[in-house]
């Protein structure tokens, strides 16, 4: 399976009142696994050319409390390659002693887009390639 484990640096903006992860900054540490799986499996050079991708969906569930101090990774994983987007499954975990507990599932789909012309494309065959893996 194509996937990615990054771990998350929380920051002290990240936490609400109560030392809980709020919800925005868990959406921001999702974006921070999706770039690192675009980064290592998609194309290592996407954010330099004019061919790259956008978020066009999100759904996220949150399943249990992210509170301050515990260590957080963000679990992505390919779920699937559609004729211009891209699937993606994607688990916040945090470690508990020495067990991994999920805090927050989502899925997303991007999609190829090409920046000069503003409109969606095909995924190229390349990223297919890379992403078969």
């Amino acid at each position: 399976m194509v996937s990615t484990r990054t771990v998350i640096q929380a920051r002290f903006g990240d936490y609400d009142l109560f030392g809980h992860v709020n919800n925005v900054s868990q959406q921001q540490y999702l974006d921070i696994g999706r770039i690192d799986f675009i980064n290592t499996h998609v194309c290592p050079t996407m954010f330099r050319q004019s061919l790259r991708v956008i978020l066009v969906s999100v759904n996220m569930d949150f399943v249990d409390q992210l509170s301050m101090g515990c260590p957080v990774e963000c679990v992505t994983e390919l779920e699937g390659v559609g004729t211009k987007s891209i699937r993606l499954r994607q688990t916040l975990i945090k470690r508990v002693d020495d067990r991994e507990v999920v805090c927050t599932r989502s899925t997303s789909v991007i999609v190829a887009w090409d920046t000069e012309q503003q409109r969606a494309v095909e995924v190229p065959d390349e990223w297919r390639t890379r992403l078969s893996l």
